[in-house]
């Protein structure tokens, strides 16, 4: 029987619900990133981007996201037809693979999925028997 399976790989910030904020220079761009207001009751977090190039423009936005936990992002992927079969800190230097229920503002999370058999006899007619 034919089977597809398919890698995703998918950022996600996973926090302990504190307020971190980040700043760095590149391509000639001082960039801040903070998170302004963590609501952990209905998992909500808002976050603010001010970008300052060296001419002296500013673009400031406010981004409303999902507060995402280890536990919660757990639920999310047992929720789904997705497995997480690795995670990696895109903080650290070489993206190193960390541990299931890590935290960081840097995670990356690689999923896999595995399609049902329906899904296989689309991706392969011959699989059905016809």
């Amino acid at each position: 029987m034919a089977r597809s399976t398919e890698l995703y790989e998918r950022h996600a910030e996973l926090y302990d619900c504190e307020a971190h904020s980040s700043r760095w220079e590149t391509s000639g761009m001082r960039v801040t990133w903070t998170t302004e207001h963590v609501d952990p009751a209905v998992g909500r977090q808002r976050q603010r981007s001010r970008i300052e190039t060296l001419a002296g423009e500013v673009l400031e936005e406010l981004h409303e996201l999902t507060l995402w936990t280890p536990v919660t992002w757990a639920a999310a992927v047992a929720a789904s037809p997705f497995a997480e079969t690795a995670l990696y800190d895109g903080a650290q230097e070489g993206y190193p693979a960390v541990e299931p229920g890590s935290e960081g503002p840097m995670l990356w999370h690689e999923l896999t999925r595995e399609d049902d058999q329906a899904r296989a006899a689309v991706l392969d007619p011959g699989a059905s028997g016809a």
